[in-house]
């Protein structure tokens, strides 16, 4: 992809992708906006002055994958199945049905370890159905012949002892697809974070057990309270100062496992964050430490601030919400959800470390006229004090001068 810069003239009339595709020639279709100002609601339909678009605005242009047909699984499968390269499914997890989305690039051994992670079934003791026959671990998605607009899967734990007979269901079963030691994992039945514990000690289980489930490659997260983490993001000298991205997770989200092991453990984006970023994660699985964390949020942004967030939990997790920092007061700057696409989150952060340095230059450039006003006070207040002591010094000079002349007048007397 090639990034460039162009001052383009829109007109307040017309709608903002349809000006910038006829200016650009890009079909509008094919790229998304991004750079709006803070929480201004976005879509197709608005004008630039609905949207409060001032006359001179930085906006980037994102190019968004254009819808492909399957033609590796036989041509059976169109694209009503598939969203920007994604394959829907509805999911019955021992009776309980899901509407799950997977990337056409995920394995099927990926699709097990969500379930693993998410339902808290081994994929060992995972009994599927409806997985087309040959189906292995090893098949991508759009590998497969899968029905449209969506397709079916049943999963059920397995009974260890006796393994009770199903009756016809098992000619539905490849053993292929029921093995997966890859996927086995401990750790998917170890909450991130336990209600009752402190929030540094759930912060030190959170960072353990997200290891175990998705390796050491990931942002580093920061050990200690919200608080904590602001403090060492912003309290700190103008150059050293990073945006805050507090990282809401939940093992009850669709989105939750795919968006931890394919988005934020990436080495690109773990070391983008790591660079520019102070990070700080919560799971909010459990309803007691939802409300904890409203809770927080109130007490360090107020009442806005609460209903921000308040706004997403529990239903639209998980979160990267950007805090910045302009004067004193912390705000939300930013807020992503779990379904955003690697290359546009990567764009909006990038987007979001500009405006903060910016505004960092901003604070820098103030940090150095107070630093030298400081200077400029403090060499005056010397300056006078050697003034007055030069004063000092120029009367006890003179007293002895006096006291000498009248020891000198009195010797003839004598």
């Amino acid at each position: 992809k090639q990034w460039y810069q162009r001052r383009v003239a829109i007109t307040a009339g017309g709608t903002l992708k349809e000006n910038l595709s006829s200016r650009v020639g890009v079909p509008k279709e094919n790229f998304t906006i991004i750079g709006f100002p803070t929480m201004t609601v976005q879509t197709d339909h608005k004008t630039l002055q609905q949207m409060g678009v001032s006359q001179d605005c930085r906006l980037m242009m994102v190019e968004t994958p254009n819808q492909v047909p399957n033609t590796r699984g036989q041509g059976s499968s169109s694209s009503s199945i598939m969203s920007s390269s994604r394959y829907r499914f509805k999911m019955s997890v021992e009776g309980l049905e899901y509407d799950l989305v997977f990337p056409a690039n995920n394995h099927v051994r990926q699709v097990k370890s969500y379930v693993e992670s998410t339902y808290n079934i081994p994929a060992s003791q995972q009994r599927w159905e409806g997985w087309p026959p040959g189906t292995s671990d090893s098949l991508e998605l759009r590998d497969l012949v899968l029905e449209t607009p969506f397709h079916r899967l049943k999963v059920f734990r397995r009974q260890e002892a006796g393994r009770a007979s199903v009756g016809s269901d098992d000619e539905f079963m490849d053993e292929d697809v029921l093995e997966s030691p890859e996927c086995s994992s401990t750790s998917a039945q170890r909450p991130l974070m336990t209600v009752g514990k402190s929030a540094e000690e759930n912060v030190m289980q959170f960072l353990q057990v997200f290891e175990e489930r998705y390796g050491n490659v990931h942002p580093a997260f920061h050990i200690g309270t919200l608080k904590s983490a602001l403090t060492a993001a912003f309290n700190v000298p103008a150059d050293l100062k990073r945006p805050l991205i507090v990282f809401l997770h939940s093992d009850k989200a669709l989105t939750g496992h795919l968006f931890c092991s394919q988005v934020i453990c990436s080495e690109s984006m773990a070391g983008y964050i790591d660079q520019h970023f102070v990070m700080w994660a919560y799971d909010l699985t459990e309803r007691r430490l939802q409300q904890q964390i409203l809770t927080e949020c109130q007490s360090i942004f107020g009442y806005s601030g609460r209903q921000q967030v308040e706004m997403y939990v529990p239903d639209k997790l998980p979160l990267m919400i950007v805090i910045t920092k302009v004067q004193s007061a912390p705000q939300v700057f930013a807020v992503f959800q779990g379904d955003i696409s690697p290359d546009l989150l990567m764009a909006q952060l990038i987007d979001a470390v500009e405006n903060y340095n910016q505004t960092r230059s901003i604070e820098k450039a103030a940090e150095l006229e107070q630093e030298q006003r400081s200077r400029l006070r403090e060499l005056q207040e010397q300056e006078y004090l050697d003034s007055l002591q030069r004063d000092r010094e120029k009367d006890e000079m003179k007293k002895k001068e006096k006291s000498t002349d009248c020891d000198s007048a009195l010797i003839p007397l004598l």
